[in-house]
């Protein structure tokens, strides 16, 4: 249980800042999720819009509230 969340976000972030981003590496991880992905069956999908209203009323709900937050 997280008891002080503030202390966790604030150790979270100076060890992002931390990290060095490697391109490469990031390339090899979305690659395997992919063929993962189409191992399991989940992608390609078959018409690719299927879902989209989902991710619109997400996109939407993110974007409303950093907007609120500010």
């Amino acid at each position: 249980m997280i008891r002080d969340a503030e202390a966790l976000r604030r150790f979270e972030d100076d060890l992002a800042r931390g990290e060095k981003t490697d391109f490469a590496r990031n390339l090899r991880l979305v690659d395997s999720l992919y063929r993962e992905s189409v191992r399991l069956g989940v992608s390609p999908r078959k018409n690719p819009m299927d879902g989209i209203e989902v991710v619109l009323r997400i996109a939407k709900t993110l974007n409303l509230v950093r907007k609120t937050a500010s």
